[in-house]
């Protein structure tokens, strides 16, 4: 065994990695672990020295020990990467996900390493990686002492054998784009973001984002991305979509027809190639297959200039389908034709998605991981397997799943049985079969909206659901179909609102259950208690909550179109309330460096249904109450001896909806079985 400790050094003999901003960060970080895992001691120090490799392939590395000295050769600088990140793994405990599972460590005064030779494998994908995509939470998150968050990001991708990043979303792709590139990785960019280039309509708001118009400035944006890039490792994506991240031609009428829509898009990628290619012409390049260009790729209408990456893409569940728009879900298969699998092509796959309608940003996908894996193998076998990008969000309420996609793009295979067991070997050694039950029963428990297996309510279901019947509701439009829900349930107002109230309820009695199993599971933890509690036993405990305020909601709606005001009244309260303790439970566990984590909860803004539903209850009051807002009061505050005498209108001032539920608390006012 070779012995580390706190003495022990990180030399980069080589010139080239002794310059390398990547391979500097790389032996930085080591020294650091050392720091996190070992405390002083009088014994002699130990040398790790990092040397090149020309002949090893990209990102290779080996590593010999031998007397006081691990050889340590490299490739280039993601080999040193991967190279510390091993040793950092192997000899001092760190696992890749260190600092978003809160692993915690016990300094030492010396810990060992095989004196064995080793060497990196091949990866599966050529290019495996994330995309930091929607992260409203990140952007606003402090978590202090120094840290910060997008080199936690980015270091966690690279322990985790990734080498290519999309560094946020819109300005926070190009405000860390240098980080990530400093530190080792490749850049990528987001499909609305043809090139990494500038929206149209922040760069240029006072004109039509129309190309017909405008091509010079469309142009001119990608060539200013091109040579911003010019000296960083880039997977150029070029495409061309509307935006705001949907169809070019919802904003240009002009385009009415796919031969039309087909033959710009064609131009545009053709053009922007040539932008690229012309500057290097060895220069690799993807075009996203995803959402509305799947159809016209799939009809002939869309052709990709030679040599492209074709980038297939998930519906958002973890489907190899096209995905869902509005009404519009023909679920076409979103893999290549067996006549193109000697193409290049890669995927876009989720685990965190947001869509306005039922998936999941905040918590963690509720999809199985069986799902997922099927997907994933099958995707491979039809000749998707040179990139592979995960949608990864925020990455703390998806870590669990972004490992197991690290797994399966490092081994080209995985089994969903086999990684669970080993995560929570790794995570809750203590209780690991419990954990690993009450994982699988998280997917069982989930709500579904369709009969596929990957249509899993996330928590934007509930939360959208509620502001669609609301928003129609309150419009006076109890008399038809809410138009926005139409795509979940059918049938008129009154009909849609039944079965969601019949679907939140079996949904509600279902997480209950977890949350049980939960409680027993965290019982019987010491260490990892308040991890697995802050993570799988909140997502538990949010979905129990945000399915009995769905319920209590859709109850509402029912007992309002029944004429029954009060009583639809007393039950929107219910559901304001409940909708209060759904948003309790999501910061109940920001603690230490977690402090503030969902402060911008903007997407889901599960608190905002709390004020939309005081609202509802205003609206409501006024189909019952007298036009001087008095009666309720008198009903719901006033003792029964003095609610019919009416010689003033009121003794006290005018209650709000909120006040009057409170009061209808007090006097149990629904439980009395009846009402003026």
């Amino acid at each position: 065994m070779f012995t580390l400790n706190a003495q022990t050094e990180v030399v980069l003999r080589d010139p080239f990695f002794a310059c390398d901003e990547a391979s500097q960060r790389a032996a930085a970080r080591f020294h650091r672990d050392l720091h996190f895992t070992l405390k002083p001691s009088a014994s002699a120090g130990s040398r790790i020295i990092i040397e090149r490799d020309p002949a090893l392939a990209p990102e290779a590395w080996t590593i010999d020990a031998e007397d006081r000295t691990i050889a340590l050769r490299c490739a280039d600088s993601l080999g040193v990467v991967y190279g510390l990140s091993y040793i950092s793994h192997r000899g001092l405990g760190i696992e890749p996900l260190w600092f978003w599972n809160d692993q915690r460590f016990t300094r030492k005064t010396r810990r060992t390493f095989p004196a064995e030779h080793a060497s990196s494998g091949t990866a599966a994908y050529r290019f495996r990686g994330w995309s930091i995509n929607d992260e409203v939470l990140l952007s606003s998150w402090n978590p202090g002492s120094n840290i910060d968050v997008w080199e936690m990001a980015f270091e966690a991708l690279l322990r985790l054998g990734g080498n290519i990043v999309i560094p946020g979303t819109d300005g926070n792709s190009k405000l860390h784009v240098s980080l990530a590139s400093d530190m080792g990785l490749w850049i990528t960019h987001h499909h609305a973001e043809p090139l990494g280039s500038e929206m149209f309509s922040r760069a240029y708001p006072d004109l039509e984002p129309s190309y017909l118009k405008h091509a010079d400035l469309f142009e001119k944006l990608w060539n200013d991305a091109v040579e911003r890039q010019k000296d960083q490792r880039v997977v150029w994506t070029i495409g061309f979509r509307g935006q705001g991240d949907l169809p070019f031609w919802e904003g240009d009428p002009y385009f009415d027809t796919d031969e039309k829509r087909g033959s710009l898009i064609t131009s545009i990628l053709e053009k922007q190639a040539s932008f690229i290619r012309t500057r290097n012409a060895d220069a690799i390049l993807a075009c996203n297959l995803y959402g509305e260009s799947v159809d016209l790729y799939a009809r002939g209408f869309i052709r990709l200039p030679g040599n492209v990456i074709r980038i297939w893409g998930d519906n958002g569940y973890g489907k190899m389908v096209s995905r869902r728009q509005g009404l519009l879900n023909p679920r076409l298969p979103a893999l290549p034709e067996p006549s193109e699998r000697k193409m290049m092509h890669g995927m876009y796959y989720h685990v965190s998605f947001y869509d306005l309608q039922a998936a999941n940003h905040i918590t963690m996908t509720p999809v199985s991981l069986d799902l997922l894996g099927r997907e994933l193998t099958a995707a491979r076998e039809a000749g998707i397997d040179d990139l592979i990008v995960v949608n990864v969000s925020n990455i703390r309420p998806h870590v669990m799943p972004a490992a197991f996609l690290a797994d399966f793009w490092n081994a080209g295979s995985i089994n969903a049985t086999d990684f669970l067991f080993k995560y929570v070997r790794t995570w809750f050694a203590e209780s690991p079969e419990a954990v690993l039950h009450a994982f699988t029963s998280y997917s069982r428990s989930a709500l579904s909206f369709g009969s596929g297996e990957d249509e899993k309510a996330g928590e934007q279901l509930y939360c959208y659901t509620v502001r669609g019947v609301l928003s129609a509701w309150m419009k006076g439009k109890t008399d038809t179909t809410i138009e926005s829900l139409r795509w979940f349930v059918s049938g008129s107002f009154a009909e849609q609102v039944r079965k969601i109230l019949e679907m939140a309820l079996d949904a509600a009695a279902r997480y209950e259950g977890l949350v049980c199993e939960c409680e027993s599971v965290s019982a019987a933890l010491t260490s990892r208690k308040a991890f697995f509690d802050a993570t799988l036993g909140m997502h538990a405990r949010l979905y129990a909550s945000l399915s009995k305020v769905l319920a209590l909601f859709a109850e509402s709606a029912v007992l309002f179109t029944e004429g029954k005001f009060i009583e639809s009244f007393i039950r929107c309260g219910e559901s304001a309330e409940e909708n209060m303790r759904a948003d309790a439970i999501l910061r109940s566990w920001e603690r230490g460096k977690w402090r503030g984590f969902y402060a911008n909860d903007c997407l889901a803004d599960v608190s905002y249904n709390t004020y939309l539903l005081k609202v509802l209850m205003e609206y409501i009051r006024t189909f019952d109450d007298s036009p001087g807002y008095f009666k309720w009061q008198r009903y719901f505050a006033y003792p029964e001896k003095d609610r019919n005498v009416v010689l003033l209108t009121n003794w006290e001032k005018h209650m709000t909806a909120w006040e009057l539920y409170l009061a209808s608390k007090m006097c149990n006012i629904l439980k009395a079985g009846h009402h003026e």
